[in-house]
């Protein structure tokens, strides 16, 4: 697994972010400190905190089509990313690399960077592209996000409450069986980690989301406590069946295949939202199975 962490800011010219404005949001926003050698030769600035090396890098020219097309297909939260990132000239990846953190700190110092990017006044950015550990986007499709989602989800963000939104893609697709749907992960890999599959049947897609990305919570802080072919409890009223499988959309892939076993209450949603990191957004409500041009099997 890749220790480097990347993202890229699409962005609407080529200007260079304010540096100083830069390390002023990280260390006073974010906490990051001590900044150390901050270094800005032509368009790239690097400077290191603690046991990381951060950089910032523009770049003249779009991002290539083929790190885009996937992930906003996949974009169910943001419909009119394709036609919005169309309008970038140029872009910014930003990475944190640190050999001695695991993937889960790299990624929030990742997130806290790519924040500092989006806010900052000499840049006008039009969308961010999270790759993660994967900076060829090779396994996973990738994230996109609008620059002001992005900065909303990164605020507060800690280890005890993951911005996964950012950092995973949830993606509903049909089935031949209409009463049924499968729900999958794709951005887990980045960490290390298989990714997460669940099918639906005859439950509230928005239900099976939120218990998909709970337990995508417990799992990217918690792996070890996640084990194939058993049986762990989220609540008291709430136990999980984890197999080891392969994907029903990708037979050639592994993943850890979910069987929630639940009764599907609102009292319980509340319950859980309680106790576990909630998920501000919403599916879409109607319909929430995927789209026509998303695969059916």
């Amino acid at each position: 697994m890749s220790k480097i962490q990347t993202a890229i800011i699409a962005v609407a010219d080529n200007r260079f972010p304010a540096t100083d404005e830069l390390i002023q949001y990280l260390s006073h926003d974010c906490g990051v400190e001590p900044i150390d050698n901050p270094t800005l030769e032509e368009n790239k600035l690097t400077f290191r905190s603690g046991s990381a090396t951060y950089a910032v890098t523009l770049f003249e020219g779009k991002i290539p089509t083929e790190l885009l097309r996937a992930p906003c297909s996949l974009a169910w939260h943001w419909p009119e990313a394709a036609l919005e990132i169309q309008k970038h000239s140029c872009h910014i990846i930003v990475g944190v690399l640190d050999e001695s953190a695991g993937a889960v700190d790299a990624a929030l110092r990742l997130t806290q960077l790519a924040a500092a990017v989006c806010v900052n006044s000499g840049v006008n950015p039009i969308g961010v592209l999270w790759t993660g550990g994967k900076p060829d986007n090779q396994g996973a499709p990738g994230c996109v996000h609008r620059p002001a989602d992005f900065v909303a989800h990164s605020q507060d963000a800690s280890r005890d409450a993951l911005p996964i939104e950012l950092w995973v893609s949830f993606i509903p697709s049909a089935t031949r069986n209409s009463a049924q749907f499968i729900m999958t992960t794709r951005g887990l890999e980045a960490f290390g980690i298989k990714e997460l599959e669940t099918t639906g049947e005859g439950q509230n897609p928005q239900w099976v989301y939120e218990h998909l990305f709970n337990f995508a919570h417990f799992y990217l802080t918690h792996p070890e406590d996640v084990k194939e072919n058993q049986t762990i409890g989220m609540s008291n009223d709430e136990k999980i069946d984890i197999l080891a499988a392969s994907s029903r959309l990708d037979p050639n892939k592994d993943v850890l295949a979910l069987n929630f076993d639940a009764i599907e209450t609102n009292r319980q949603i509340e319950e859980e939202r309680s106790k576990l990191p909630g998920v501000e957004t919403e599916l879409p409500t109607a319909p929430v199975v995927p789209p026509d041009d998303l695969p059916t099997f």
